[in-house]
């Protein structure tokens, strides 16, 4: 599972998720699947605890076998 941070204003939120999209992709490959999720919209800006919760639900996900719901707009 890959956890993406995303930006709020249209254009960087564009920019912002094309390179999460290069990253996993260099990181992980193509050839295979991956989950990938960004609990921003789910949870608010959390500011200072926003890293720490993207952990917790990437470190839980596995372990209830289900990825984080991504709400896009």
């Amino acid at each position: 599972m890959a956890a993406i941070r995303s930006a709020s204003a249209p254009i960087s939120t564009a920019l912002a998720t094309l390179a999460a999209v290069r990253a996993v992709r260099s990181v992980f490959g193509t050839n295979g699947s991956i989950e990938v999720s960004a609990t921003k919209s789910a949870t608010g800006h959390l500011l200072g605890a926003a890293s720490g919760a993207e952990a917790i639900s990437t470190i839980l996900a596995p372990r209830v076998q289900m990825a984080p719901d991504t709400n896009s707009r």
